[in-house]
């Protein structure tokens, strides 16, 4: 029970104190999502069939909290529209697709000062693609779906002071997961690795000031 008291009173006292002195911040931002790969490909039968989705731009939020002066711990999520590129019996069609994301990260700094400095970021999310002709596609068979896929993500973050208390901010991340289509019809397909080019820029703000 005293361990108890002492960890309630505690979690009190750092809820009481004000949002800028736990080094709690929050960070707009926008950016584009840069699929590297095709997301799946089959060549059965000698025609190349494939899908590769394009550039998507995102905007989104990102909550901060400094852990030590080196550390910072980080939830972010957004959504974003783009196209996807799909090319059946050398037939090629463009269709419009959306993205969602939320991730969990931790900043570490490598180099600078409170004013500008440079991180390594590394963490893990959540990336779910959608697509009109993938939601019609599943209602006729189950077996074709756009799943979403846990992702692992690591890259670097700049962020330079500007006047007042603001930041700007620069993340270059790769966004790592398994392709996410599941399709009928395909005999052998090809599913490489997802690499996410993502290019994120925004204004950082602390809370309570």
């Amino acid at each position: 029970m005293r361990i108890t008291a002492i960890l309630a009173a505690t979690t009190l006292a750092v809820a009481a104190q004000p949002l800028a002195a736990q080094g709690v911040s929050i960070t707009p931002f926008i950016g584009e999502m840069v699929p590297l790969k095709n997301a799946i490909m089959d060549t059965t039968g000698g025609s190349a069939t494939y899908f590769h989705f394009n550039a998507h731009t995102i905007y989104g939020l990102r909550v901060a909290k400094d852990v030590t002066d080196q550390v910072t711990v980080q939830v972010q999520g957004g959504v974003g529209k783009g196209d996807v590129e799909i090319v059946g019996g050398g037939t090629p069609m463009t269709l419009r697709s959306n993205v969602w994301f939320v991730d969990a990260r931790a900043r570490l700094r490598l180099i600078g000062t409170d004013r500008a400095n440079l991180g390594l970021l590394a963490g893990a999310g959540w990336t779910q693609y959608t697509m009109g002709l993938l939601d019609a596609g599943h209602i006729l068979s189950e077996n074709n779906d756009l799943k979403g896929k846990v992702t692992g993500i690591v890259g670097l973050g700049l962020r330079a002071r500007l006047t007042g208390s603001a930041s700007f901010t620069a993340d270059l991340t790769d966004r790592i997961h398994s392709q996410p289509l599941e399709l009928d019809g395909l005999s052998n397909p090809i599913e490489p690795t997802q690499h996410d080019l993502t290019m994120a820029f925004g204004l950082n703000f602390p809370l309570g000031e």
